[in-house]
């Protein structure tokens, strides 16, 4: 039975070798100047279009920030659809309007349905009004520094850019359930996606900061990519890259979020939702990622087989090793990563997450309908509709 606690030690092992791979990439896009930088006295009119419902802690000061941008030329729609009726987040905006008389800034009401996701379907009446041909789409839950436009704007200066995004962090965890995801986001996240675009393999973007030119949407054909799906990030990062042919930036400037109160069951759902639409991009990578990434069962089953068999320390001493080494890493990438020091009093959590990310992969497999803001939705392959469109063309 030596053999197999030797594969459980072979897999924690390769768990950490790409552990400290991805790692190491984090910390040197942090580091190394981005080559868009000395860019200057490039700044475009630009369309911030801001879909909007509901109010959560932090929205009033995340919104206020984009009120307070150092940026020449700027207008922000906050799209909020007809059906929120009288959404209490409306006020809080109109105050901020009052307030900063001089931002050119409104209130559109969508009464259209042109997708099935809220989101998407408001941005894109958003892009049908927006004065300027240079766009911004950003999440609710965002806060930025007043340079935030300034940075973002200038790889758009060069063609073969279609789109600018950005490495989201999640910030000022509000509950468990908030905790549980957000530990992943401050670190998995950027280590994995500064090393798809390090390597030159990023085909996809991060929904709250997305910049690009009306023209590259329409040359890429986005909006029909993503009007029927719930995660659109992964939608217009592959439509701008595989359809139209246009490079993916990421600059070294990090975009916080400050996620609203949610469950623990709450955000596993929200999980699952992901792990399924990434499954229908990503494919057999997903599977491998998840695997080798996420090495805490095959540390626990080292540890347990190695006192089991009692074949010495080093075969418990090891997959427990691994499992504390990996454990560290995703606190550092919180430290570095995410602005709120605090937030690691939950990062008790980090053990119970590195179980649930492999189950979360197997579970897609048989996630075909699942239920968000209040709507329920059936999955199709890679498409979905809402369960009361159903037998609609």
């Amino acid at each position: 039975m030596q053999t197999v606690v030797l594969i459980f030690i072979l897999l924690s092992v390769i768990g950490l070798i790409v552990n400290i791979v991805l790692f190491i990439n984090m910390f040197l896009f942090k580091l190394i100047p981005h080559k868009y930088e000395k860019i200057k006295n490039f700044t475009p009119s630009i369309t911030i279009l801001k879909p909007v419902r509901g109010l959560h802690k932090g929205d009033e000061e995340n919104f206020r920030t984009f009120f307070e941008l150092d940026y020449p030329k700027y207008e922000i729609i906050f799209l909020s659809h007809i059906d929120a009726k009288d959404d209490p987040v409306l006020k809080v905006i109109e105050r901020l309007i009052k307030h900063y008389p001089n931002v050119d800034a409104k209130i559109e009401r969508v009464e259209e349905r042109y997708a099935v996701h809220e989101k998407v379907n408001n941005y894109i009446h958003g892009l049908r009004i927006a004065k300027y041909d240079y766009i911004l789409i950003s999440d609710a839950d965002v806060y930025v520094k007043k340079d935030y436009l300034k940075e973002h704007v200038k790889p758009l200066s060069q063609d073969a850019i279609g789109v600018v995004t950005s490495v989201q962090t999640m910030n000022d965890f509000s509950s468990i359930g908030t905790a549980f995801e957000g530990l992943g986001m401050n670190a998995d996240f950027p280590a994995a996606y500064t090393f798809a675009y390090n390597f030159g393999f990023i085909d996809f973007v991060s929904g709250h900061s997305v910049m690009f030119r009306k023209e590259v949407f329409k040359k890429s054909n986005v909006i029909e990519e993503v009007k029927d799906h719930l995660i659109d990030d992964q939608g217009i990062g592959y439509a701008v890259r595989h359809y139209g042919g246009y490079r993916i930036e990421l600059p070294r400037y990090v975009v916080p979020t400050r996620y609203p109160k949610a469950s623990l069951k709450q955000t596993m759902n929200h999980i699952l939702r992901w792990a399924r639409f990434q499954r229908s991009y990503a494919k057999r990578g997903v599977y491998i990622f998840t695997l080798f990434y996420y090495p805490a069962l095959w540390n626990i089953l080292g540890v347990i087989s190695g006192l089991i068999y009692n074949n010495g320390w080093i075969y418990w001493g090891v997959p427990l090793l691994i499992f504390v080494l990996r454990n560290i890493f995703v606190v550092t990438g919180n430290l570095l990563y995410g602005n709120k020091p605090r937030d690691l009093i939950y990062a008790w959590l980090i053990p119970l997450r590195e179980f649930f990310m492999p189950f979360s992969v197997i579970y897609s497999f048989f996630l075909n309908r699942f239920s968000h803001a209040g709507i329920t939705y059936i999955v199709n392959g890679t498409r979905m509709k809402r369960v009361a469109d159903e037998g609609k063309n």
